[in-house]
């Protein structure tokens, strides 16, 4: 894999957004990332009647879509394309840097819309749709890629990129879970380690 290749832009998000579910979890029990485990998060919550933590999951939730639509906003396809992707990563980034001095919950409900702009400027990769906060889509196409692999069926470049970007940023999201319990253990601010890593993401291809 050479240094050009999309898959290491894949897995420096996932190592981010592992990271970031991580110290959301270690520190307030939200996933900043992973708005499918809130949504379940929520949905025990309501049922046990615990409605302060009810409302802490729907509003992680809620944080995490206005993100995605701030960057949709910021980030449209076209001739500025690069340069909205980079004032949307830009501001992610000082909302996470902002949320490292925040108390919680607000502190994950901040990066919660720091990882919603990541997720909405970056996911193509290889000319594919890929998700580098939440995973479970992609290792659906990872198991329709070995499908045809094993029944040796003819494979298209999505199949392709499945077969060799979804193993990187599946590992790189493990990774980025054991980092943050580093962080959290050892740094007085472990959400300035995010916000120095998401920056890097301009610098690395896409396709």
């Amino acid at each position: 894999m050479t240094l050009r290749h999309p898959a290491w832009l894949a897995s420096w998000l996932a190592l981010i957004a592992g990271l970031s579910d991580a110290l959301g979890w270690l520190q307030t029990g939200l996933f900043a990332a992973q708005m499918t485990g809130n949504t379940a998060l929520l949905g025990i919550a309501l049922a046990q009647g615990h409605w302060w933590s009810a409302g802490y999951k729907a509003t992680a939730i809620l944080c995490f879509f206005a993100g995605l639509l701030l960057a949709r906003l910021l980030h449209r396809p076209g001739q500025r394309e690069r340069a909205g992707r980079a004032v949307a990563v830009l501001l992610a980034t000082l909302v996470i840097v902002l949320a490292a001095f925040l108390p919680k919950p607000f502190n994950v409900l901040s990066l919660s819309v720091a990882l919603g702009a990541q997720n909405a400027v970056f996911s193509r990769f290889g000319g594919q749709s890929l998700n580098t906060s939440f995973i479970s889509g992609d290792l659906q196409k990872l198991s329709q890629a070995f499908a045809k692999w094993i029944r040796r069926d003819p494979r298209d470049d999505g199949d392709r990129v499945a077969l060799v970007i979804v193993p990187s940023l599946w590992l790189a999201y493990v990774v980025g879970g054991a980092l943050g319990v580093l962080c959290q253990t050892h740094l007085a601010l472990p959400l300035l380690v995010p916000a120095a890593m998401l920056p890097v993401a301009l610098l690395l291809p896409e396709d």
